[in-house]
């Protein structure tokens, strides 16, 4: 029986009315893949930010290798050998993979400089301990999501972490990359390392893990033998009981077409004669593997890489979409994959972010009206920014 690595002894945390934490305990064993599983608001990056000592908790105790610590800074994890592998990962793109496996931990040779080539000696074997192939010049920004979760895996190990907090590493992975990654989590677990991986991926859990905590609404539910339970009890445990529903009868509905893409062709991205059929109230799903076209697709209709030929027809009318804001015009949405770097803007505020698809830089005043403006009156230009600017017309 492996003994426990840390220990959580009732871990409490609020943020203002919202107890996001409430008496949690439990233990990881060393050297285990030990899963940690619950509902989204279930606590699960709370717990993880409090392992890595970027919050406080509010009441409890961690025990590592039996003894009581304060981690009350990411460097009081470092120091005990914890890091946290992030979701959206803190990689710097115009950088090359071994200057991000020594980001912060520069090997120096004289007058300071720094000496890259041990450095990315020593890339390859940190690699080569994952049992991957590296090229260390490589830009990150060129790599694909799978290497670059390797580096951030890679900058853990050369931190000579002990307990590594995988936060839901296979989320942007295809499944070759994921069963990369898996070989890689057992090479590390084979030597000693101990990693907490938290996923919403049931079935990953169930491959990878050799425990399995759950945690629902800040509390803990469960801890199990991932050979003791199977993904219909977990599931039991994220949600608790399940009312079954009654199938209830309704009123046939007569098809409507909202959308219908005819015979959609785009050379560059791949596309070619796509035909489908999208009805009111319908949710049609755009499945494919990697590669299979179906963001490419997303892209064309919402006007970021406009159709070279074919027909789209909204509500039965044909509509010609050259570009994001026409399509916006329309009524169309779109909703991207990496949102981190497409779908926000980080230095707005929410309520601007919202707002950003009513930009309008026109402003248009019929001649007998600006004609018959007050000299100082103001026009308020819809440009959702921190100073909300105005326009004086003299």
């Amino acid at each position: 029986m492996s003994k426990p690595i840390l220990e959580y002894h009732s871990i409490s945390k609020r943020f203002g009315g919202v107890q996001a934490l409430c008496d949690v305990s439990f233990s990881v064993n060393k050297g285990d893949i030990h899963g940690l599983i619950g509902e989204n608001g279930a606590g699960k990056s709370t717990l993880i930010k409090i392992t890595g000592g970027i919050y406080r908790k509010d009441t409890g105790e961690m025990n590592w290798e039996g003894v009581p610590v304060e981690v009350n800074s990411p460097t009081d994890a470092r120091r005990l050998g914890i890091s946290i592998v992030h979701q959206e990962l803190p990689l710097c793109d115009n950088l090359t993979i071994a200057q991000n496996v020594f980001m912060g931990q520069t090997i120096t040779k004289s007058f300071g400089r720094p000496d890259w080539n041990l450095m990315e000696d020593k890339t390859v074997e940190i690699f080569e301990q994952m049992g991957q192939e590296v090229n260390p010049r490589q830009l990150i920004g060129d790599c694909s999501v799978a290497m670059k979760q390797l580096t951030a895996v890679a900058h853990a190990l050369n931190s000579r972490s002990r307990f590594i907090i995988m936060d839901e590493p296979t989320a942007a992975l295809t499944p070759g990359e994921v069963e990369t990654l898996f070989e890689v989590l057992r090479k590390l677990k084979a030597e000693g390392t101990t990693i907490l991986f938290v996923s919403h991926i049931l079935s990953e859990i169930m491959t990878i893990t050799d425990r399995i905590t759950v945690l629902r609404n800040g509390r803990h539910v469960e801890t199990k033998d991932t050979a003791d339970t199977s993904i219909p009890e977990i599931i039991q445990m994220m949600v608790g009981s399940i009312p079954i529903a009654t199938k209830k009868s309704h009123p046939a509905r007569k098809e409507e077409v909202v959308l219908r893409v005819k015979n959609l062709n785009k050379a560059s991205l791949g596309l070619k004669d796509i035909n489908f059929v999208l009805n009111k109230q319908e949710i049609l799903g755009i499945a494919g593997i990697q590669g299979a076209g179906r963001t490419e697709l997303a892209t064309c209709l919402f006007g970021v890489n406009p159709a070279d030929s074919g027909i789209i027809e909204l509500e039965g009318e044909p509509i010609d979409i050259q570009n994001p804001r026409q399509a916006i015009e329309h009524g169309i949405g779109y909703l991207t994959e990496d949102r981190r770097n497409l779908g926000i803007f980080w230095e707005m505020s929410v309520w601007q972010n919202m707002s950003t698809v009513m930009f309008h830089m026109k402003v248009k005043i019929p001649r007998a009206d600006k004609a018959g403006l007050d000299r100082g009156r103001m026009i308020r230009v819809n440009i959702p920014n921190s100073l909300q600017p105005s326009m004086r017309l003299a």
